[in-house]
């Protein structure tokens, strides 16, 4: 059984932010939330990081950069009350897992925190296909490098694709017949070997390589 996770709230409206930790503490498998209306000045040891992109007076893409970039790095979940695709296909370049609008419910806000513990992304159905389209015309100088995908092994191909068709981790070990525990060693394997950092750009990089298809 996952252990109950750490989750740190960042937005500047404060009342939102604390309002959302006092609210997330209760949900199952979360242990304690704090709230924090400015970036963490020093080293954030929480599992996950829920970060509001329309945060005023300072940069969240930076902030998301910054968190993704460090050694045991908490997941970052992005909040924000604008679902444009460019700016949420912003927020998972920067490194977030998963991105959910403001007016999502609690209970559903909870899972995709529990979620990104475990290294899940989750986009919402409506906007997922239009962000991994962004993402996937990000790369215009793709035929003048390497292919990445050409570093990944039979089941690191097979798991990407699968997680392209909207495959959560327990519904890829049922279809290869291995644990879960299985999948997420070779979904992170795939992730560095792709030198990306969530299951979202992974998907919009072999989307872009002509690897998979579009089928979210």
């Amino acid at each position: 059984m996952q252990t109950a996770i750490r989750v740190l709230i960042v937005d500047s409206e404060q009342a939102l932010a604390q309002g959302l930790a006092e609210a997330l503490v209760h949900q199952p498998g979360i242990a304690a939330a704090r709230a924090a209306h400015a970036p963490p000045a020093a080293g954030v040891d929480d599992d996950v990081v829920v970060a509001a992109t329309d945060s005023e007076g300072w940069d969240a893409l930076a902030l998301i950069r910054d968190l993704a970039g460090r050694e045991n790095a908490p997941a970052v979940v992005a909040i924000s009350g604008d679902s444009d695709p460019e700016r949420v296909a912003a927020a998972v370049a920067a490194g977030a897992i998963s991105w959910a609008p403001k007016e999502i419910g609690l209970e559903q806000l909870a899972g995709v925190v529990v979620a990104a513990a475990r290294g899940e992304a989750w986009l919402p159905p409506a906007v997922l296909a239009r962000v991994l389209r962004v993402l996937a015309a990000g790369g215009g100088d793709a035929a003048a490098r390497e292919n990445p995908i050409d570093r990944l092994t039979v089941r690191e191909r097979q798991i990407l694709e699968f997680t392209a068709r909207g495959l959560s981790r327990r519904e890829i070990a049922a279809k290869l017949d291995v644990s879960v525990n299985t999948v997420r060693s070779h979904s992170q394997h795939m992730l560095s070997k792709l030198g990306v950092h969530t299951t979202l750009e992974a998907v919009a990089l072999a989307l872009r390589e002509g690897a998979v298809t579009d089928r979210p």
